[in-house]
């Protein structure tokens, strides 16, 4: 009987904290943020943080406690696991609706499918798109991106602006066809008078998908902008830390603006909270771990189940082997790729390739020591870049030898690196994104295409793999820096 009341007890008083915590009527607004989550459906199995479904636990646990909620992405929601490469968006809108996103705003790998693609994954979304300098009005996104949104609470308006990068060498021009770009500053200014002075918001709140500094930079030249929930840099602003560099920035008004970006992969969860009355406003971070995996949510667990049994299946199918980790961003694996394009350019054209590059930005994970997967692969390589070969004359070539010594985003693969002679046309083979003039490399626009691979790089790579005689393949890596190599015979 003592037990029995002494459950009851339990009981009533964690009724009455929840209850307490749930009707909690002060006139504040927190607002939840995420940015860059880069279809990190599951947590990181590198740090086994983040995951949509940790993230939503977190989000309900304040929405319980806390009256007025508005949850907000800064962009590149997508693009970083199977979950998209397979399903093109639609299972982080599903994910992001069982959250329920108010608003989100534009990242460029939102157009890594391209427009029709991007307006498929939009009409799935729940939430409103926003993009103020972004003209989408000849393209298929027309009706679905606006450039402001507001929300009322406690008789408080909060106007939300959207601001996205400049596409040029960023995003392949076919695959934003229609889209005109408008400048950053100019419109974020625009727009916040008028949620001022129109539309009588009380606060301005810029989502932007722009990059830590140029966060700071619009706040510096801005007026009206109260926040910026920024993305794209994949930096951490963690106000608790005292590495973090400068986040409340004085605008031309001299008045405080203040600056939040959470990182990347969705390792953490935002939060500005904001005092509707005193406009006092504070942020901090807080980690999406395993502390609460013993509250998932059993729906939104049943959405996701089918479409992770399919990327599981593949993360268990080997493809290949590698003798040690091979780090993203680090020379062992460009270089691997390098020289992978450079062969495969041999093979497509059946001639002596001269010089191979690859960028670093197209390589989005890295492999491990050990078995690698065919999933594995396909996560590391996830865009539908096509191995090429391009005729280049010498004197191009140099430029883009010139550039990537500058850059350091690049690897080749050579037979010996030397200079060009300009009255000679060279054989270069890449991926068509940077045939195309991305990533610096402008100089390479209009050269002659004279093969291309059937098939992409991560499939060209499986199939590789799955070569008899390639069975037993196992990746040496190559730690030179190519980089170096070329500054040296510059000289």
């Amino acid at each position: 009987m003592k037990l029995r009341h002494f459950i009851t007890s339990i009981i009533i008083a964690s009724f009455f904290i929840f209850t307490s915590c749930k009707f909690n009527h002060e006139a504040k607004l927190v607002i939840l943020h995420t940015n860059d989550t880069h279809s990190h459906i599951d947590p990181d199995p590198e740090c086994d943080l983040g995951g949509a479904l940790r993230r939503k636990v977190l989000i309900d646990s304040v929405r319980a406690c806390e009256k007025n909620v508005l949850l907000v992405d800064a962009g590149d929601a997508v693009q970083g696991s199977l979950y998209y490469t397979f399903y093109k968006g639609l299972v982080e809108a599903l994910m992001m609706n069982g959250m329920e996103y108010d608003i989100v705003t534009i990242g460029n790998h939102e157009f890594d499918n391209a427009m029709q693609s991007l307006a498929n994954q939009y009409n799935a979304l729940n939430a409103t798109i926003v993009s103020a300098n972004y003209d989408m009005s000849n393209t298929p996104l027309d009706t679905i991106v606006t450039p402001i949104a507001i929300k009322e609470y406690d008789g408080k308006r909060i106007a939300v602006i959207g601001l996205n990068i400049s596409p040029e060498n960023l995003i392949s021009s076919r695959k934003c066809l229609g889209m005109k770009f408008n400048d950053i500053t100019t419109s974020a200014n625009h727009y916040a008078q008028l949620a001022k002075d129109s539309l009588n918001a009380d606060f301005v709140v810029a989502l932007t998908h722009i990059g830590y500094p140029a966060d700071s930079i619009l706040a510096l030249n801005s007026r009206n902008i109260d926040i910026i929930i920024g993305g794209h840099s994949h930096y951490t602003i963690n106000p608790s830390s005292t590495s973090t560099d400068v986040y409340r920035i004085k605008n031309l008004d001299n008045k405080e603006v203040l600056i939040a970006q959470t990182g990347s992969n969705g390792h953490n969860l935002g939060q500005i909270t904001i005092d509707l009355d005193s406009r006092k406003i504070t942020s901090r971070l807080i980690q999406v771990d395993s502390r609460l995996d013993n509250r998932l949510d059993p729906e939104l667990k049943a959405v996701l189940s089918p479409y992770k049994h399919v990327v599981d299946s593949f993360h268990a199918i080997k493809a290949t082997q590698s003798s040690v980790k091979l780090e993203r961003n680090k020379e062992p694996l460009i270089n691997f790729v390098s020289d992978f394009i450079h062969m495969r350019g041999e093979q497509l054209c059946n001639k002596h390739i001269d010089v191979a590059i690859m960028n670093r930005g197209g390589i989005r994970n890295s492999l491990p020591k050990g078995s690698i997967s065919k999933g594995d692969l396909m996560m590391t390589f996830p865009f539908d870049n096509f191995i090429s070969v391009i005729e280049v004359p010498g004197d191009k070539i140099s430029c883009v030898m010139e550039e990537i010594a500058r850059g350091n985003r690049h690897s080749i693969s050579s037979k010996s690196i030397t200079t060009f002679d300009p009255n000679k046309t060279y054989l270069l083979a890449t991926i068509d994104y940077l045939a195309e003039g991305n990533d610096g490399l402008s100089m390479l626009q209009g050269c002659k295409i004279i093969h291309k691979s059937n098939v992409d790089l991560k499939d060209d790579l499986i199939q590789f793999f799955s070569q008899e005689q390639n069975k037993d393949y196992v990746i040496i890596p190559d730690t030179t820096n190519r980089t170096l190599n070329i500054i040296n015979n510059q000289k």
